[in-house]
């Protein structure tokens, strides 16, 4: 059940979790505009910013939502812009909303109908067929993947070989190619370890939270908008040995992070991704039935 996702956990020691809930996401895949930013509400796990009104005759009248405390922006900021390349309409459009709508559901049978005959190969590991993607769990690592890979919303043809001549290869999300287009990281020396793409943290979303603890009722001690900001090895390692009897999934859980200023926080894992993170492949197989024929993980 696990083995995919301890495997990506073990290879970059970011995806550590230990709380639980849903959080929606609010991104913006354009570039950002500063007072865009500054007044939109804030979010994290079960903790969804909602805007509140009252209703007057006919017409509700929406109480405008939190503007954000300028002390939890002050340092310095690495933006990500991630384009979403598919074109409204197109086949692989209508294909996502549907595969968008089957995750939202959690209709195994569509996702089973994705998957090769000889089964999807995720990362470094073996073809996996469905029946070791505990798809009849709701709440299984598997679909926790699905759901943080598509809901970005965000994908574009890929550099990747493709199954048959003449087709392309969509991957989801394009976070990691934007990563890589805007920030290319330098090859690593002996004493820098696996270098700096192996230590970055990309948080994707307006305004989410970073925690004192890693649970909503702590302290927020930053707000990150679309940037890039430092795993926090030491953090990692704390969540690592209380994490023992504790549910984990892509999304249930929390990040720890340093922010440019050296504040040390939590980011709830719906809005954090790394360069090598999980992204879908997806071709249309004989020109028509569009298959997820590999998991890109740890590359």
């Amino acid at each position: 059940m696990k083995q995919a996702y301890w495997w990506m956990v073990g290879m970059v020691g970011a995806v550590l979790i230990v709380g639980s809930g849903c959080a929606t996401r609010d991104v913006d895949s354009q570039s950002l505009d500063p007072e865009s930013v500054e007044t939109t509400a804030q979010v994290d796990g079960g903790a969804e910013a909602v805007e509140e009104g009252t209703e007057t005759g006919d017409e509700a009248v929406l109480t405008p939502p939190p503007t954000p405390d300028p002390a939890l922006t002050d340092f310095e900021h690495r933006r990500i812009e991630v384009i979403d390349k598919v074109e409204a309409g197109s086949d692989f459009a209508q294909f996502r909303d549907r595969l968008a709508t089957a995750i939202e559901e959690r209709d195994r049978d569509f996702i089973t109908a994705l998957i090769p005959s000889d089964g999807l190969v995720y990362g470094f590991g073996g073809a996996m067929q469905p029946a070791d993607l505990d798809l009849d769990d709701e709440d299984s690592w598997f679909w926790q993947e699905l759901d943080k890979m598509i809901s970005p919303e965000s994908c574009e043809v890929a550099d990747y070989p493709t199954t048959q001549a003449g087709g392309d290869v969509w991957v989801c999300p394009n976070i990691s190619a934007s990563f890589y287009r805007q920030y290319p990281p330098e090859a690593p020396t002996e004493e820098e370890g696996l270098g700096a793409e192996f230590e970055t943290v990309i948080v994707y979303g307006r305004n989410v939270n970073v925690r004192s603890a890693p649970t909503t009722e702590a302290e927020v001690v930053g707000i990150l908008t679309n940037e890039l900001v430092t795993l926090d090895q030491a953090g990692m390692e704390e969540l690592f040995a209380k994490a023992d009897d504790e549910p984990f999934g892509a999304v249930d859980g929390w990040t720890a992070v340093t922010l440019p200023n050296q504040v040390r926080g939590y980011v709830y894992n719906q809005y954090v991704y790394q360069p090598l993170s999980p992204r879908m492949l997806f071709e249309a197989v004989g020109g028509e039935d569009w298959q997820m024929v590999r998991v890109l993980a740890g590359d």
